[in-house]
């Protein structure tokens, strides 16, 4: 399988568990366990246990900027990650090209990693997002993001990863970084992706 940035897809029997070290241009090294989590190298892995409902949506709030993007184990390029999203209470806002393509509302749940979310669009320049919930995963780091969503009404991904066929989309959002650092983050990201 194609290994996308610092995000693997790798097969495996049922009762195999597997770590996999791998260098993440915005966490640096970076673990990645069986159940798809990525955490940053020395850090402690999440308890199993269910977090603070009301910290994780505080977590979430604020402005972001996409620093990487993929569909279907495609990188898109730099030039289509002109988008903002913003996340103020249970309300996500999404702006392309000056203009608002997705609005609604979102909910998470906590119970196992990585983390869940579910969109349901009020707004949108896609048709499509109107007809369900669109599921996804989702794991938050400081100023960092990583939010993969699926189909809509299908199954939420099971991993921050995309793959052929998968009907997904991978982002990895920075929290309002100045401008200055969003173009070299977008270029230590592709660079890492060449090299890869």
């Amino acid at each position: 399988m194609r290994r996308m940035c610092a995000l693997q897809v790798t097969s495996r029997a049922k009762d195999a568990t597997s770590v996999h070290l791998l260098k993440d241009p915005l966490l640096g090294d970076s673990k990645v366990d069986s159940s798809g989590s990525f955490r940053k190298k020395g850090t402690k892995k999440m308890p199993p246990s269910s977090p603070d409902p009301v910290a994780l949506l505080n977590a979430l709030q604020g402005r972001w900027i996409p620093v990487y993007q993929e569909i279907d184990g495609q990188m898109l390029p730099a030039a289509a990650n002109t988008l903002t999203m913003e996340l103020q209470g249970d309300e996500f806002r999404i702006e392309k090209d000056g203009g608002v393509a997705y609005e609604g509302t979102f909910t998470t749940q906590g119970q196992s990693l990585p983390l869940s979310i579910a969109l349901i669009y009020k707004t949108s320049a896609q048709p499509l997002f109107l007809g369900g919930p669109r599921p996804g995963v989702f794991q938050i780091e400081g100023d960092t993001l990583k939010l993969c969503l699926g189909a809509i009404d299908k199954p939420p991904p099971s991993a921050l990863a995309t793959f052929p066929g998968s009907e997904a989309i991978l982002s990895i959002f920075q929290r309002n970084p100045k401008r200055g650092q969003l173009a070299a983050l977008q270029h230590s990201m592709l660079r890492s992706v060449i090299a890869w």
